[in-house]
């Protein structure tokens, strides 16, 4: 377990060993298709541009 607390899923993400739930603590994990997965790709990059946001360049994550 992290310190956020358990990994769990949801039902029809077919992830082996990691029970189906919710709660205030912990990480969600299910799996994405490769076409969902290129389209975030695109706005990850057409944002980071935007931006102005260039290889190397700092920057923070905040997950609230």
């Amino acid at each position: 377990m992290s310190a956020g607390g358990a990994r769990r899923s949801f039902s029809g993400c077919d992830l082996p060993n990691i029970p189906t739930g919710t709660g205030p603590k912990g990480a969600s994990a299910c799996m994405i298709n490769a076409s969902d997965n290129n389209a975030q790709g695109g706005l990850n990059t057409q944002f980071f541009r935007s931006e102005r946001m260039l290889d190397g360049d700092p920057f923070q994550i905040r997950i609230s």
